[in-house]
């Protein structure tokens, strides 16, 4: 996530969705499974719903605005 946050790197963006995709995948297969019980499990589905409250925020207009000025800030770089 630091390269997507920091780096504003459109490619570490994607590869954050498929992980979490992934996440959430391995959750949901695992969920008959669970013991219920466990701490564990309930730190885990909080893990989940963050990265899945992460992944929807890369998808924001702001989010958008903010990995194109990147690009803007190279263009300007290159035309001083």
């Amino acid at each position: 996530m630091l390269l997507v946050s920091r780096l504003r790197s459109v490619i570490a963006k994607w590869i954050w969705i498929i992980l979490q995709v992934l996440a959430v995948a391995l959750f949901i297969y695992d969920l008959p499974t669970n013991d219920y019980s466990n701490p564990s499990t309930f730190a885990q589905f909080i893990v989940t719903a963050m990265g899945i409250y992460g992944t929807i925020l890369l998808f924001t207009a702001d989010s958008e605005e903010w990995f194109l000025s990147k690009q803007r800030e190279k263009l300007q770089r290159l035309l001083r």
